[in-house]
């Protein structure tokens, strides 16, 4: 994952495509939920 020209995560998707990573690469609280081999993000209320 990238923002603003920087490598925020790096590896396979299993380890890299969290919550954490994926909110810190949008800026967003997000959560990443995996069901087999779909994957889905949504949004959480913003604080």
């Amino acid at each position: 994952m990238i923002r603003q020209g920087k490598v925020l995560a790096a590896g396979p998707v299993e380890t890299e495509l969290t919550s954490r990573n994926l909110s810190l690469c949008f800026g967003l609280p997000l959560v990443v939920e995996r069901l087999e081999d779909r994957w889905t993000a949504r949004g959480l209320p913003l604080k």
